[in-house]
C-alpha cells in the first residue's frame, strides 16, 4: 500500500518515503469597496493549492535512489500528475515545480550515503489523454 501516489509513482515507506507533507489552499476572491459597509467579495474560484513532501531515502541501505530519479524524471517532463492519498483520496492534478536534495555522508561512488529531498507541487488542471499518455511513455521508457 502506498503513503501517496504520484501519477505512477507510489511513494511508500521503504524504500521511497515522504515523512512529512504540507498541504495549503487558497480561494480568490474579488474585493469589492462599498461606501459606508464592509467590502464585498465576490468568490472567483480556487487560486494556489500548493503540497510540499519532506522525504529521506538511504540508497546503500534500503535503496529508493531509482524512485527518487524516477519522480525528478517526472518534474522534468513538465507533466501534471494525478495525486492521490494512500486512503484513496484523488487530491487532484498536480505539477512537479520543484525538487530540492541534499545528500550526506557521501559514499566511494559520490551518492549520499542518506539523500533528504524537498518537493513542492502545485495544482493545476488536467493534462489531455493524449499528451499524457505519449508524454508517460517516454518517462517510463
Amino acid at each position: 500500500m502506498a503513503l501517496i501516489n504520484i501519477g505512477p509513482l507510489a511513494v511508500r515507506v521503504q524504500p521511497f518515503n515522504v515523512h512529512r507533507y504540507e498541504e495549503d489552499g487558497n480561494t480568490a476572491f474579488a474585493r469589492k469597496a462599498i461606501v459606508g459597509a464592509a467590502n464585498d467579495l465576490e468568490h472567483t474560484g480556487e487560486n494556489e493549492n500548493i503540497w510540499r513532501l519532506a522525504g529521506k531515502i538511504f540508497p546503500q541501505r534500503i535503496g529508493g535512489l531509482s524512485e527518487l530519479e524516477a519522480f525528478e524524471a517526472l518534474r522534468v517532463s513538465g507533466v501534471p500528475q494525478l495525486v492521490t492519498r494512500g486512503d484513496g483520496a484523488v487530491r487532484g492534478w498536480y505539477a512537479i515545480t520543484s525538487i530540492n536534495k541534499t545528500s550526506e555522508r557521501l559514499a566511494e561512488d559520490g551518492v549520499g550515503r542518506i539523500i533528504e529531498f524537498t518537493a513542492t507541487l502545485e495544482r493545476t488542471k488536467a493534462p489531455n489523454a493524449e499528451g499524457y499518455f505519449a508524454a508517460m511513455m517516454g518517462v517510463l521508457a
